[in-house]
């Protein structure tokens, strides 16, 4: 099975992430950052889609909170955070991000 940690796939987005969560005083989402697997893609064939779970949406249950524009992240951007932890990257119009994780899925994997 293959893991795609998204430090290390989208180092300059985890970075982003990092900075953004820091700048509204949410220290444990930034910390958080560091952990996460990219676990799925979004399905839709959108070419400026470059939408992750890092959670499987199947799975979530609890307190969802969205944050949304957040600062100095290139592209249009809105992150969900199931019972505090980091679940759904909704980013578009960010072309090497979508070019990343085509290339990631490409092989035909899946959680099952």
């Amino acid at each position: 099975m293959h893991r795609f940690w998204l430090a290390d796939h989208l180092p300059e987005l985890a970075k982003d992430l990092d900075a953004a969560f820091r700048n509204i005083g949410r220290d444990n989402l930034a910390d958080s950052v560091w952990d996460a697997e990219i676990v799925e893609q979004c399905p839709c064939d959108s070419e400026t889609c470059g939408t992750f779970y890092t959670v499987t949406p199947r799975i979530w249950t609890g307190e969802v909170e969205r944050f949304f524009d957040l600062a100095n992240i290139e592209g249009l951007i809105s992150v969900h955070v199931v019972n505090g932890q980091l679940a759904w990257v909704e980013l578009l119009n960010r072309p090497d991000v979508c070019k990343k994780l085509a290339s990631l899925f490409s092989f035909g994997w899946s959680d099952s």
